[in-house]
C-alpha cells in the first residue's frame, strides 16, 4: 500500500519554500494588476496547483517485501530502504525517520487506516 507523506528537515524546507514563493509571486501579480483577470497570475497559480498535486503523488513510501520499502521523493528516483523508524505517533499522524543510502529524512505521514505489520 502506498503511503503519501510530507517531508521535513532541510530538504523539505527548501522544497516547500520554493513552492510557496511561486504562489506568493502569483498572488502579488494579481494584486498589482489593474485588470480583473491577470494572465501571469493565473498561470503561476495553476503551476503552483499542478506542482502541489505532483508533489503529493510523487512522494510516497511503499512496502515491497516484509523488511524493504520503496521510498520516493518528487525530485529523486525511487530507492530501497530498510524499516523506517517511528519517532512520534498520535492518532493518525506519524513521524518517521528514514535512513537512505546517503542521508536521513524525516517525514510526516497521515494514515487513517490501521495497519498490523511491524507497527509501520
Amino acid at each position: 500500500m502506498k503511503r503519501h507523506f510530507i517531508f521535513l528537515g532541510a530538504q523539505g524546507l527548501i522544497y516547500y519554500s520554493w513552492l510557496l514563493a511561486l504562489i506568493f509571486v502569483g498572488v502579488s501579480f494579481a494584486y498589482e494588476s489593474n485588470k480583473s483577470l491577470s494572465i501571469p497570475s493565473l498561470i503561476l497559480c495553476l503551476l503552483f496547483g499542478i506542482i502541489l498535486i505532483y508533489t503529493w503523488f510523487a512522494s510516497y513510501l511503499k512496502q515491497t517485501n516484509t523488511d524493504e520499502f520503496e521510498f520516493k521523493l518528487p525530485y529523486r528516483k525511487k530507492s530501497l530502504i530498510s524499516n523506517p523508524t517511528v519517532i512520534f505517533q498520535w492518532h493518525f499522524i506519524r513521524t518517521l525517520k528514514i535512513h537512505n543510502k546517503y542521508q536521513n529524512y524525516y517525514v510526516v505521514e497521515f494514515n487513517r487506516k490501521k495497519e498490523s505489520f511491524n507497527g509501520i
